[in-house]
């Protein structure tokens, strides 16, 4: 059987126990110990948990790498955040422009991700709000100077005829005219692989992964494991790689927007 690498995992990112870990014997004495907890306040005799580790938390993973070659560099290109920097700087703007600066573009950032835009429109009419001297006075202001930060990959819209099940008197299904919002999802890959943030914490090569140096129990977590991308990694050319891209579709009302319909958007 093929050599595997040995490669020591944990489900969770805990303290591993070092020499300073370790407590020396205790040399005192222990007279009173027990008499000093029973004389303790019954605040604290209460009972608590202590989290102890799983014994299975940490294995050991043999690893058989893919054989052939998975993926290849065919040149340099600047991605696309290198890109968006190199223009601001040509422009004479800062890393947080159209903001006036880092703090105000971190307020932003909390806003929009954490307060809905009613309640916005309510914090930036509060007094206290006016002594900050944002670049934006509201709702509006606020969600147009969002709207002129850099952006990714572009939306567009396409409008579809949809023929629903409703019959007129005259015989005729009623059409609806629908809207389409869509990406170029080869262009979405280009932009998750170019993303810096993402930088080791992708793997494109499939592996085959063992719990024992002998190879007799397979594991399977992470997708690269799988056979099949074992499998489809062998149909493509050498050099080739499979992008590692996982769709979904989320069920949204929108209620709020357009009765009762619902969309189905694919993340």
């Amino acid at each position: 059987m093929e050599s595997f690498r040995r490669h020591t995992s944990s489900k969770q990112q805990g303290h591993s126990p070092a020499e300073e870990d370790v407590v020396p014997d205790y040399e005192g004495s222990f007279d009173g110990v027990a008499e000093s907890l029973i004389d303790a306040p019954w605040r604290e005799q209460q009972p608590y948990v202590e989290e102890v580790e799983d014994e299975h938390d940490v294995w050991m993973r043999y690893i058989q790498s893919y054989p052939g070659q998975v993926a290849k560099t065919l040149g340099e290109a600047e991605n696309m955040f290198r890109t968006i920097r190199a223009e601001q700087e040509a422009l004479g703007l800062d890393p947080w422009a159209p903001f006036a600066n880092e703090e105000e573009w971190h307020l932003v950032k909390w806003l929009i991700a954490r307060v809905g835009q009613t309640a916005i429109d309510e914090f930036l009419k509060l007094p206290i709000a006016s002594h900050m001297n944002t670049l934006f006075t509201s709702k509006y202001t606020l969600m147009k100077a969002v709207d002129r930060l850099p952006q990714g990959t572009k939306w567009k819209l396409k409008k579809i005829t949809v023929k629903g099940n409703v019959v007129t008197n005259g015989g005729q299904h009623e059409k609806e005219e629908l809207e389409l919002w869509l990406r170029d999802p080869v262009d979405c890959i280009r932009e998750l692989m170019g993303n810096p943030q993402f930088k080791n914490m992708v793997s494109y090569a499939p592996e085959r992964v063992f719990a024992d140096e002998e190879g007799k129990t397979r594991w399977f977590d992470e997708m690269w494991t799988g056979d099949w991308w074992w499998e489809m990694q062998g149909r493509l050319p050498e050099g080739a790689v499979v992008a590692p891209v996982i769709l979904a579709s989320d069920k949204t009302s929108l209620l709020q927007f357009r009765g009762v319909l619902i969309t189905e958007g694919l993340i």
